[in-house]
Formats: C-alpha cells, sequence, structure tokens
C-alpha cells in the first residue's frame, strides 16, 4: 500500500511527524528507510501512519452512507502528496487529493444510487 514517496510526504507534515515521532514506538530512521526494512516492520510503520492520519490529517472528509443503519461510504484523510480512501473494503492510497476525492466520490454516488434504486431513501 504504502511506498517511502508515501512515507516521505507524510514525515514533510510537521504535525504528522512530530505525532509519529511522539508515539515513539519505532525509529524516525526506519521511516525514512522504509524500503529497507523488514515486512514486519513496513507493516507496523504502515499501521502507525495510518492511525494516526485518521486522526490528525490536515484534510478529511466523510462520506456518510445513505442509510444510518450502515456504515460510512468512505473517508478521506490526507496530506499533500500522501491521500487515504477508506471504506468497508480497505483503503485505497493516491498521492494527489483531486484523485482521492474523484474516487471517493464515485464510491459514494454507487452507493446512494442502489440505495435509491431500492427504496431505502426517497429522491
Amino acid at each position: 500500500m504504502f511506498e517511502l514517496k508515501h512515507i516521505r510526504a507524510v514525515l514533510r507534515d510537521p504535525g504528522l511527524r512530530e505525532e509519529l515521532i511522539e508515539s515513539g514506538s519505532i525509529p524516525l530512521e526506519k521511516y525514512n528507510f522504509f524500503d529497507q526494512q523488514d515486512p514486519s516492520t513496513q507493516d507496523e510503520i504502515i499501521e502507525n501512519i495510518d492511525e494516526i492520519m485518521q486522526v490528525r490529517a490536515p484534510f478529511q472528509v466523510r462520506y456518510p452512507s445513505p442509510c444510518e443503519h450502515l456504515p460510512d461510504d468512505a473517508w478521506i484523510y490526507g496530506t499533500k502528496g500522501a491521500y487515504v480512501v477508506s471504506n468497508q473494503d480497505g483503503c485505497v492510497l493516491f498521492t494527489r487529493k483531486a484523485d482521492a476525492v474523484r474516487y471517493a466520490d464515485e464510491i459514494s454516488k454507487v452507493s446512494w444510487e442502489i440505495a435509491l434504486s431500492e427504496g431505502l431513501v426517497e429522491p
């Protein structure tokens, strides 16, 4: 999912970088040399970044479900150069905000079309 370019984009954001440093579970050097880490360390780095971005990313947008009893259609969270679109099926990473928004818009559009066609919501 994440590549070194995405890790570096997150580290360029002062707030996210500070949160990663304060979390202290992984030294900053390992983030900087993400490609050289073993798979379990890479997974831990990705998990830390994902958790911190969900809470602290400067850009966050929620796409609510058309039905209250269903989970949100999608969430976008990120910073310049690294945007995550998260939904029930997992998450997809983008380097451009416009691409992330377009993808989340499409997910939500489909969800609303289904809800309308099934009569779950009124037009």
